[in-house]
């Protein structure tokens, strides 16, 4: 009996090992695609910076108080409520200011404030640049064209994106004189890539500035397209 048993676990363990050799050694093709779309961005996101010196604190502060409210009640006619559009301060920094050419000397007191703008209307980017400018915003410190919503994009271009993966993965493997018969592995993402316009400074110059809203006018800006990406990293089974 024990001789039977012995020689029944041999015959499992030979077959088994048969079976892991031959789907160790199933062939496989791997094939990575992407699908892309161009959309129009649907948020748009502004900040500028209000910047004051006095060498009196009390000065500053209120300096700048005054040409937070003049930019912020001037942007507010651009600014739409009822489609969710907002101002918001973001940042106040305050600080004294120092000059340590001939040791530490106090020289004045500085008043950042910064302010973010999100509209919905892309077309009226540039007219809050320039009324904000024309009013006493310092600098443009952030720009971004954003697309909002993107789950329904992103699924149809995964979809699509899949869809090539197995067209390309069935003509890789006809002309190996193979046959696609299944997935091995199968990765989907997607992405967009905002329109950005990052850590540039756009200064105050008051001539130009008055002058670009002069008779309504507005900074030329270009919101141009978001483009979304799907990818698709698969690995399918081959025989």
């Amino acid at each position: 009996m024990k001789k039977l048993l012995t020689l029944f676990a041999i015959v499992f363990v030979l077959t088994a090992a048969a079976y892991a050799e031959t789907k160790q050694e199933q062939g496989y093709v791997s094939v990575n695609v992407e699908a892309s779309e161009d959309y129009n961005p649907t948020l748009v996101k502004l900040s500028f910076a209000i910047e004051s010196r006095d060498k009196d604190p009390e000065i500053t502060a209120n300096l700048n108080k005054q040409q937070s409210e003049k930019v912020i009640n001037a942007v507010k006619a651009l600014v739409d409520t009822t489609k969710n559009e907002t101002i918001k301060t973001t940042s106040y920094y305050f600080n004294p200011e120092y000059n340590y050419k001939d040791g530490k000397k106090l020289t004045g007191y500085v008043a950042v404030n910064t302010l973010q703008i999100a509209i919905k209307d892309p077309d009226k980017t540039g007219k809050i640049i320039s009324t904000a400018l024309s009013n006493g915003a310092t600098s443009v410190s952030g720009l971004e064209f954003i697309l909002e919503e993107t789950n329904d994009n992103c699924n149809l271009l995964m979809q699509k994106a899949a869809k090539g993966a197995r067209e390309r993965a069935d003509k890789i493997a006809a002309s190996m004189n193979t046959t696609v018969i299944g997935i091995k592995s199968l990765n989907a993402s997607c992405s967009s890539n905002s329109n950005y316009s990052a850590n540039f400074r756009m200064l105050n110059s008051k001539a130009s500035a008055d002058g670009a809203v002069a008779g309504g006018s507005s900074m030329p800006i270009e919101a141009g397209k978001t483009k979304l990406r799907a990818y698709v990293n698969a690995d399918f089974y081959v025989k």
